[in-house]
C-alpha cells in the first residue's frame, strides 16, 4: 500500500499566510526606507535641483520608483492577505476586485495630491515651478495607478513592472527638464 500525500486546504492556507507575512514584512521595510529617503531628499532639495538635470532625473526616478514599489508591494500584500483568508471573511474583497480601477485611481490621486502639497513646502520650488510640475504629476499619477492596479487584478508581472518604471523614468526626465527650465 502506497501513501500519496495531496495538498489539503489548510496547507494551502498556511502557504498563503506565509506569503502574506513575507509581503507584510517587505512592505514595512519599504515604508521605513521611504520615510528616510524622503527626509533626506527634502533636506537636500536645493542642492539636488542645482546639480544638473541628469543627477536630478536620477534622484527623482529613484524616489518615484521607491514610491511605486511601496504601492505595488502594498497592493500585493492586500491581495495575498485576502487569498489567505477563509471565504467567509472575504466579502469585501470581491468589491475591491470589481472596482480595482477606480480604487487604483483614487489611491494615485491621493498620493499625487500629497506629493504636490509637500513639494510646495520645499524652499527651492516657487509657485511658478509648481505649475510646471502639474504635467509631471499627471505622468506620475499614471504610473502610480498602474502600480496599484496590476497587483489588484493579479497581473503583476515583470513586463508590467517594466511599464510602471518606464512611466516613472519618463516622468523623472520631464520633471528634471521642467525644473531646470524654471530655475534658470
Amino acid at each position: 500500500m502506497r501513501l500519496v500525500l495531496t495538498p489539503t486546504r489548510p496547507s494551502i492556507m498556511v502557504l498563503a499566510l506565509k506569503k502574506a507575512a513575507a509581503l507584510g514584512v517587505a512592505l514595512a521595510a519599504l515604508i521605513i526606507l521611504a520615510h528616510f529617503e524622503v527626509s533626506v531628499l527634502h533636506a537636500s532639495a536645493p542642492i539636488i535641483l542645482n546639480s544638473g538635470p541628469l543627477i536630478t532625473a536620477a534622484l527623482i526616478f529613484a524616489n518615484n520608483s521607491l514610491a511605486a514599489t511601496v504601492v505595488a508591494t502594498g497592493m500585493s500584500f492586500y491581495a495575498a492577505l485576502m487569498d489567505s483568508l477563509p471565504e467567509r471573511l472575504r466579502r469585501g474583497e470581491a468589491l475591491v476586485r470589481r472596482y480595482a480601477e477606480p480604487i487604483s485611481a483614487a489611491l494615485a490621486l491621493l498620493i499625487i495630491l500629497n506629493s504636490l502639497r509637500s513639494a510646495g513646502d520645499l524652499s527651492a520650488l516657487s509657485l511658478e515651478a509648481a505649475s510646471f510640475l502639474l504635467p509631471v504629476a499627471a505622468v506620475e499619477a499614471c504610473g502610480l495607478y498602474l502600480a496599484a492596479l496590476f497587483p489588484l487584478e493579479r497581473r503583476l508581472t515583470t513586463a508590467n513592472l517594466v511599464r510602471v518604471y518606464a512611466v516613472f523614468l519618463a516622468g523623472a526626465f520631464l520633471e528634471a527638464a521642467l525644473t531646470a527650465v524654471s530655475i534658470r
